[in-house]
């Protein structure tokens, strides 16, 4: 390391570690606020060669060798010159498929709750063995190193390095970013000019009250529980809102993004909700290159009012979106200008800022066709082991810290792409379910009225939801 590097952390992980310091302020590590990957690799591999390519992406990656000096609310930073790849290889080709798929989906679970030593490295990977032609690798990061684009990234550095230790292929043809380069290049864009920070001032103060999804966890509840609820939209209203956004010269995404909006309405009876909703800041090829955490939320503002037609507060959310993307700033930015107390309340995570979240899944693109390993991305939504005790109950947690693990185990959603349906995710252990469920049925509901009755009124779907709830008391 030398002088010239920085030592903190670049903007865009501002909002990932304000959260994990939030959760744990006295081991952000043990926050588990996590990115996991699972791909399938078809093709005979060759250990050794993988092995290799691993610690080529290493030295490739600053972010793979990013470790934290001290914690603090603004902590400190190192790249390390090299690390020991943190690969573990596991062959279960000699067993039943049933077995193999219960220590997969073991193993799954266990990656989905790692907790990270900030002294690195800050992820960790298992290439699993189950057939001569068929290996399975997982790798988890700390979220404030990588983002679900970065996943991609990692998989087709890794192919390309196995590929020019084999001989297959010619490497990488261009170099990654290094974290300084990253660092200064955000550093400029997100200047805190004046006039962004009062768009932020104007937009979000005074932050939403009293959030709609904070409940609190009874002290049996495992914290680190995760579940999700699966979605699709019918073909033909996918069409519809594809329309919808057409003629509202939007996107697909702020249309479903309104239906949410509305949602929150119902549930909250307000008439002015918040969501944050990522967006991937790589705007050049050496960023799409890169390893890293460059997720940046923005906060996407709708009014509700009962008089408004549901196609008024697609243009209203799409104004918002619009100049958020416009305005935007590094989280730390943000915070202080709408909590003039930021620096001295904090950790102060952004659900003090939003009344939900509500994002876009990450995309996979295909390994490259000449390649004699072949990419395939695997869902696989583990499953705990026969004898698993929790790590962190909400019983065990210190009342400063409640506000922090209730907001964190509330749902969220991500959209597929296209915008054809998506996930639900929460802690089942603190949600029930069917409370998820209904909530789901309420949001698709909404969806429809949006793609098929856009004129209808907010008020007239209130008057209904309001209806119904009522009759199941």
């Amino acid at each position: 390391m030398t002088g010239e590097l920085p030592t903190s952390i670049a903007p865009t992980q501002e909002m990932q570690w304000e959260l994990m310091y939030a959760l744990s302020p006295s081991d952000p590590g043990a926050s588990r606020v996590l990115i996991v990957d699972n791909r399938y690799l078809d093709g005979p591999l060759d250990r050794a060669a993988m092995q290799a390519a691993f610690a080529d992406v290493i030295a490739r990656q600053d972010a793979l060798r990013l470790t934290f000096a001290a914690v603090a609310p603004d902590p400190t930073v190192v790249i390390e010159d090299r690390i020991e790849p943190p690969v573990e290889f596991l062959d279960l080709s000699g067993l039943p498929e049933t077995v193999q798929t219960t220590r997969i989906q073991e193993l799954a679970y266990q990656e989905n709750r790692r907790r990270f030593d900030l002294g690195g490295p800050l992820w960790h990977a298992w290439v699993v063995r189950l057939s001569d032609e068929t290996c399975l690798v997982n790798v988890s990061f700390s979220h404030v190193i990588a983002d679900g684009a970065a996943c991609d990234v990692f998989m087709h550095d890794l192919l390309a390095a196995y590929q020019a230790r084999t001989g297959e292929g010619p490497g990488w043809t261009a170099d990654a970013p290094t974290f300084a380069e990253i660092h200064a290049m955000q550093t400029r864009r997100f200047e805190a000019r004046s006039d962004k920070l009062e768009h932020w001032r104007s937009t979000l103060a005074p932050v939403p009250q009293n959030p709609d999804f904070t409940r609190n966890a009874p002290a049996d509840a495992d914290l680190l529980g995760r579940a999700r609820i699966r979605f699709e939209l019918p073909t033909a209203t996918a069409t519809e809102l594809r329309r919808i956004a057409w003629r509202a010269a939007t996107t697909p995404f702020v249309v479903v993004l309104t239906a949410y909006h509305v949602l929150l309405s119902l549930l909250a009876g307000k008439e002015r909700t918040v969501i944050a909703s990522g967006t991937l800041t790589r705007p050049t090829k050496r960023e799409k290159q890169s390893i890293m955490q460059f997720v940046t939320d923005t906060y996407v503002c709708a009014d509700t009012p009962d008089g408004a037609a549901l196609r008024d507060v697609v243009a209203y959310a799409h104004r918002s979106m619009s100049d958020g993307i416009e305005n935007l700033l590094s989280y730390k930015a943000i915070a202080q200008a709408v909590n003039p107390r930021f620096d001295t309340v904090r950790p102060w995570a952004d659900y003090h800022m939003c009344d939900g979240h509500f994002y876009s899944g990450a995309s996979y693109s295909p390994a490259p066709k000449d390649s004699r390993l072949r990419l395939r991305h695997a869902y696989i939504p583990g499953r705990p082991p026969d004898e698993h005790a929790s790590e962190l109950m909400a019983g065990a947690l210190t009342p400063d810290l409640f506000e922090a693990w209730d907001a964190w185990c509330g749902p969220s959603v991500a959209m597929g792409n296209p915008r054809n349906g998506g996930v639900l995710l929460y802690n089942d252990r603190v949600y029930p379910t069917e409370v998820m469920r209904g909530m789901l049925d309420t949001y698709l509901w909404i969806v429809e009225a949006l793609a098929w009755s856009p004129q209808a009124k907010v008020g007239d779907l209130r008057e209904e939801y309001e209806r119904e709830r009522r009759s199941r008391v």
